[in-house]
């Protein structure tokens, strides 16, 4: 679980996670506790990501300003479920913004 953490890669994390639960390993609690949150916020990063790349290249106003609250959305819902955003994800939100 450690070395899937520190490739700092959702897919990776995910596989590891996934395999861990599947397979009922047993690993110390704390470890599955960070693997977890690890997890929770690589996958909104992930979906913040994703949601900037598809609006890269709108001309509509109307569509840039619903696109700018559906991406504060995202960052204040992860924020609300305790997920520290990463230092790159938040230059990149506040870029796209």
């Amino acid at each position: 679980m450690l070395k899937a953490m520190d490739t700092n890669e959702f897919y990776t994390v995910d596989a590891a996670l996934t395999d861990i639960l599947n397979k009922h390993i047993d690993i110390d609690v704390k470890l599955l506790y960070k693997g977890e949150r690890e997890h929770l916020r690589l996958q909104r990063e992930l979906d913040i990501v994703q949601f900037i790349k598809s609006v890269e290249h709108l001309d509509d106003y109307k569509v840039i300003r619903k696109s700018v609250e559906t991406l504060n959305g995202k960052v204040k819902s992860a924020e609300e479920m305790g997920v520290e955003l990463s230092e790159m994800a938040m230059r990149a939100v506040n870029q796209c913004n």
